[in-house]
């Protein structure tokens, strides 16, 4: 991967890299986001970086000690994922309608997500258990390539089979994917 060979080539500072989003919709043309590669550009935040290992790097999985959202608490010792091709906030569908109520967001994916189960669910859970990875499961269903979806997807399809290796049953890993929508 272009990361990898950067940073063992010597050919970036660090071996950081860093994302910026403008939220101004009125800002200039050019002016909706950066990429850092080898460090990060200070003037976009404040406090200082905790780092933590990745646990997955299928889906640059780590562990998180708290999720709060100002006196908040929505969970402890969960993990998360870092996936910089999408904005969206993925997890159990109560906590998240609870977080995007405390911050003003809005969810999208729900009806499209629902459908998605009602059609597919059973081959959904054939799939995973024969090994197909959360992409081509994805694309089977025609959740790929629709950008911010097909991510979403994926990663709900990731946790899912999670679920199913650790001895889970087919219903615990469909309810996983019901509560995410």
């Amino acid at each position: 991967p272009v990361w990898y060979n950067l940073v063992s080539q010597g050919l970036v500072k660090d071996p950081v890299f860093a994302f910026w989003l403008n939220r101004d919709i009125n800002a200039p043309a050019g002016k909706g986001g950066e990429l850092v590669l080898g460090g990060v550009d200070s003037s976009h935040y404040t406090g200082e970086f905790t780092f933590v290992p990745v646990t997955s790097q299928t889906y640059w999985e780590f562990n998180v000690d708290s999720v709060d959202v100002g006196n908040q608490n929505y969970c402890l010792g969960c993990k998360a994922i870092a996936d910089s091709g999408t904005s969206l906030l993925v997890g159990p569908s109560a906590v998240v309608k609870k977080i995007n109520q405390q911050i003003g967001a809005v969810g999208v994916f729900t009806g499209e997500c629902d459908q998605l189960i009602d059609q597919y669910g059973t081959q959904i859970i054939k799939w995973m258990e024969s090994g197909v990875t959360p992409e081509e499961v994805c694309e089977q269903v025609d959740a790929c390539p629709n950008g911010a979806l097909c991510s979403t997807c994926k990663t709900v399809i990731y946790y899912a089979q999670l679920l199913l290796k650790s001895n889970s049953t087919d219903k615990a890993a469909l309810k996983l994917i019901e509560e995410v929508c």
